[in-house]
């Protein structure tokens, strides 16, 4: 399980340093880092696991905003579904790395995955 979630994370931080070489080749700026990255996270969960997620999200939101005051973090669930959304925003590259290395995202991660119908699919946003 654990090598999964370090797979999805590594997926993760390679299509942002993707985003970023798309970006030099067509004479972009690239600062130092990587500023205000927004990224969304879609999943479904097994119907019988509902109050088992919905209780650890709750516990993972409350652990984000006690240790990451500067990240957006909202979960919401699509109505009469078992279906997810997760909608974050880090101030840059290093702030999404540390949450994803984060002691409680990582447990938030092995708890969440062997519940899942479908796993949780990442998209990075980018703001027009």
């Amino acid at each position: 399980m654990l090598k999964q979630v370090q797979h999805d994370i590594y997926q993760n931080q390679s299509f942002c340093f993707a985003l970023t070489i798309l970006e030099l080749k067509k004479g972009g700026e690239i600062s130092e880092k990587k500023r205000n990255m927004k990224i969304i996270v879609e999943y479904s969960i097994k119907k019988e696991e509902l109050e088992n997620v919905l209780s650890a999200i709750k516990l993972f939101i409350n652990e984000v905003k006690i240790n990451e005051p500067e990240t957006h973090y909202q979960a919401l669930r699509k109505e009469n579904s078992f279906d997810f959304v997760h909608i974050m925003k880090f101030k840059d590259d290093e702030a999404q790395k540390n949450h994803s290395e984060a002691p409680y995202t990582v447990e938030f991660v092995k708890m969440l995955y062997p519940r899942c119908n479908q796993k949780p699919v990442f998209t990075n946003l980018t703001e027009i």
